[in-house]
């Protein structure tokens, strides 16, 4: 059974809860296919540890279609190959959680410092309301329709 589940909490966060609800929904040797493999495990070290954990005790494989390594749908039909496949998986997932997270703490490291030289000079606003998305619509009038 395929379904699709959309988080719109942060990557960089373990409480997620539609990540959580696709886990509970999977049944062991289910593939979770994943647009980016950095979505996935922004985590710090412990919070990756867990969701490893839970994703391994499931039993499911981790698909990303920017990681073509991790294409084979297939079983491998030997232990072996099996288990090859199961050590370099998780070896590039854990090289990948690290990259990711280190993309992230970089970014965010920037935008703080690029704020303090903003408020240094003092430009910053700070952010902005958006208000465009709570205004009152215009009321129309007989005289737009013409």
């Amino acid at each position: 059974m395929a379904a699709r589940y959309v988080e719109n909490e942060s990557g960089a966060m373990l409480r997620r809860p539609e990540l959580f609800r696709l886990l509970a929904d999977c049944e062991p040797g289910d593939v979770l296919l994943v647009e980016q493999i950095d979505r996935l495990p922004r985590l710090t070290n412990p919070d990756w540890m867990k969701l490893r954990a839970e994703i391994d005790a499931r039993q499911l494989r981790i698909v990303a279609l920017d990681l073509p390594t991790s294409f084979t749908l297939t079983a491998p039909s030997d232990e072996f190959t099996s288990r090859l496949f199961a050590a370099v998986s998780n070896m590039m997932l854990d090289v990948l959680k690290a990259v990711a997270r280190k993309d992230y703490e970089d970014r965010r490291r920037c935008q703080s410092e690029g704020i303090a030289r903003a408020r240094a000079a003092g430009s910053y606003k700070g952010p902005q309301p958006r208000d465009h998305r709570h205004a009152p619509r215009p009321s129309h009038t007989a005289r737009d329709h013409r």
